[in-house]
């Protein structure tokens, strides 16, 4: 919390965000609201966030211009960190909604010397962002329309979302005339209701994956 956070740069404890990770029992012990188990507890809980997701571990960075959206997508493009990190201009703006503007502010943090320093002092305290397979790049750089997703889906929506974007596909938050088709999952609720009100074309999973499919995609073992 704040006021811990407060705690530990007063006393000294802590001077740049990678010692957290240097934090024992013993040092915060001698600190007022510490005891024992709290001061384990708080150890555990720091020492369990060394193996973060990647997109949360964008965003806590601080990279501009890298909001949850962009952080997301990084994610899901590259897979691992250290090729965003090693990532030229042209080959961030491959990722969709990254243009020349983003890409610049996210090389720019990326070369700066203080920033380098910083990243590479958490990374030697054994933080190991999680990595996944990057998603492919959709074989023709066609618009396969917006899709909103709602409801609960035999697989998370995350997964639905990158299989989507794989095929060219773009994915939007809330339901307009300009949508294309909403994929309705168990309790849909209200973008629902005004998906069939606006008249917008509306799927349950198998027909999305029907979709997918015909566009050369799939979820492969997100099944």
């Amino acid at each position: 919390g704040e006021e811990t956070a407060h705690l530990f740069v007063e006393r000294g404890l802590v001077t740049k965000l990678a010692e957290l990770f240097d934090l024992t029992v013993e040092r915060l012990l001698p600190l007022e609201g510490f005891a024992e188990k709290s001061a384990s507890n708080l150890v555990d809980a720091i020492r369990a966030r060394k193996n973060p997701e990647l997109r949360r571990f964008l965003l806590a960075l601080g990279i501009p211009e890298v909001g949850v959206t962009v952080a997301r997508d990084l994610a899901t493009h590259f897979g691992a960190f250290g090729p965003i990190r090693q990532a030229a201009r042209e080959e961030l703006e491959v990722v969709p909604g990254i243009g020349p503007k983003m890409s610049e502010a996210i090389t720019a943090f990326f070369a700066d010397e203080r920033n380098d320093v910083a990243i590479q002092a958490i990374l030697d305290r054994g933080v190991e962002p999680e990595e996944r397979a990057p998603a492919p790049l959709a074989v023709e750089k066609v618009d396969a329309g917006a899709a909103v997703f709602t409801g609960t889906l035999p697989v998370t929506r995350e997964a639905a979302e990158a299989a989507w974007r794989s095929v060219g596909g773009r994915v939007v938050g809330s339901v307009s005339r300009k949508t294309d088709f909403v994929v309705a999952g168990e309790t849909a609720g209200s973008k629902l209701d005004k998906a069939e009100k606006l008249g917008v074309s509306v799927l349950d999973f198998d027909a999305f994956l029907a979709k997918l499919a015909e566009l050369g995609g799939s979820l492969g073992d997100g099944v």
